[in-house]
């Protein structure tokens, strides 16, 4: 029965890993055919009269070791994407950005003035918001743009708090004073900043 235990268990491990992305594309199609040749080596301990069903098994196994290679090679084809803009990309995509420090955050955050702005938080170190600088890059030719930058500065905890940031990049819009719910992550497109503008006034 140890067997039937220990087989579960690295299939069960094989299946967290996968969705979980803990390893790249390689290293999962090696797992799961070890696997594979694991079970045939003890084929005839665990399935000895039930060629049919162990067939089956295995079939099912292997299709999984397909599909959690392929969802592995997505991942790493995402983050290579990502991985395109570099550092200096990245720098070179804020230029037309204003920075703000750490003492002037609180000011640009809760201005009362009339006036129209985007609040950016990122940091080159982080590959999403290297992703998402060709769109701040984009959204800044028509737009004032404050940029906190997270590398150089520490973002509070009553910042992250109140702005509700959960993760970085992250942008919100103020108008008249008035700041929007601010969306989180590399995936916003310039459609959605545009509108966090058009819903806003």
């Amino acid at each position: 029965m140890w067997v039937y235990g220990l087989i579960i268990i690295l299939v069960l491990e094989y299946i967290w890993a996968v969705v979980n992305h803990l390893f790249g594309f390689g290293v999962n199609v090696f797992w799961g055919l070890l696997l594979i040749g694991l079970i045939n080596i003890l084929a005839d301990e665990l399935l000895p009269k039930l060629r049919t069903v162990y067939i089956a098994v295995n079939g099912v196994f292997l299709a999984l070791v397909v599909i959690g290679s392929l969802v592995s090679w997505q991942v790493e084809r995402h983050e290579n994407r990502i991985s395109l803009v570099t550092q200096s990309d990245y720098r070179n995509n804020l230029k037309r950005t204003t920075a703000i420090a750490e003492n002037e955050l609180d000011a640009v955050v809760n201005d009362r003035s009339s006036g129209d702005y985007y609040i950016y938080i990122g940091t080159a170190a982080s590959p999403d918001s290297r992703k998402l600088s060709p769109v701040i890059k984009q959204l800044a030719k028509n737009h004032e743009v404050y940029y906190f930058d997270t590398g150089a500065y520490t973002l509070k905890k009553s910042f992250r708090d109140s702005l509700e940031v959960t993760n970085l990049p992250y942008v919100t819009y103020v108008h008249n004073g008035q700041r929007t719910t601010g969306l989180n992550g590399g995936k916003t497109t310039l459609h959605e900043l545009q509108q966090l503008a058009k819903n806003q006034k």
